[in-house]
Parts: C-alpha cells; structure tokens; sequence
C-alpha cells in the first residue's frame, strides 16, 4: 500500500466530456490549454478549473476528443478543437 506521499493519480481516458473531466482544447492560434470542467461553485479560472455554467463548459459537456466545438464570449465566436479527454483517478 502506497503511503499519502507515494500515492499518484492516473490519468483514465474518457469518451465524453463530464463534470470532472479534464479536457485538452487547441485555440484556432494554435495555442492548448487543460481545463477540469467543475460545478459552477469550484471554478477557479486562474488555475484553468472552469465552470460546468460558463461559455466554454457548457459547449464542451458530452462532446468526444475529435470535435470541435465554438462557444460565444462577449459576441465573439471562439473555435476550440478537443484533443484529449481524462478522469484523475486515485
């Protein structure tokens, strides 16, 4: 049994997008982020933990790694390509 210390979370790929998932997107700049989608309560967007209610979260719920979804912030359309999917389990 591994002690508090020695213990490390895996990365568990998923089929779709959940609250909980950690998700890597790709801008149309060609810059990736990786983002947790959480409940609205836990979002901390300096730490890129968004919100399930926010423009981006609400467009990547139940979406798969491949597509591509756009989300509208302050009447700008935003292009994001979804790369990855992951669960951090213990």
């Amino acid at each position: 049994m591994l002690s508090p210390q020695e213990e490390t979370s895996q990365k568990i790929a998923i089929r779709r997008i959940e609250i909980g998932s950690t998700v890597t997107v790709m801008f149309q700049s060609g810059e990736a982020i990786e983002c947790t989608i959480v409940q609205a309560i836990r979002t901390d967007p300096d730490h890129c933990i968004i919100s399930c209610e926010s423009p981006l979260g609400k467009a990547l719920l139940g979406k798969r790694a491949g597509d591509t979804v756009i989300y509208t912030v302050d009447d700008h359309a935003i292009q994001v390509d979804i790369i990855q999917i992951f669960s951090e389990k213990k």
